[in-house]
């Protein structure tokens, strides 16, 4: 078993669903987006990508998923 003793007595996990993401950028106003990755396909992009890192059932797990398997 792992050293127990290095693991942080805490986690915390922010949550919301890619729909509210996407509904907060929209409205933002849009000088503050111009020229930035806040558009339609770059959220898309990072939100498909952020699911592929943290939501996969059959590899790692996610961070929430280490912490809750190892609840002390």
């Amino acid at each position: 078993m792992p050293n127990a003793k290095i693991y942080p007595k805490s986690c915390v996990l922010l949550t919301g669903s890619n729909e509210d993401l996407i509904n907060r950028v929209k409205e933002l106003p849009e000088e503050e987006i111009e020229g930035t990755h806040y558009n339609a396909k770059d959220m898309n992009r990072r939100l498909k990508a952020y699911d592929i890192a943290n939501k996969s059932e059959v590899a790692e797990p996610s961070v929430h998923a280490f912490f809750k398997e190892r609840d002390m």
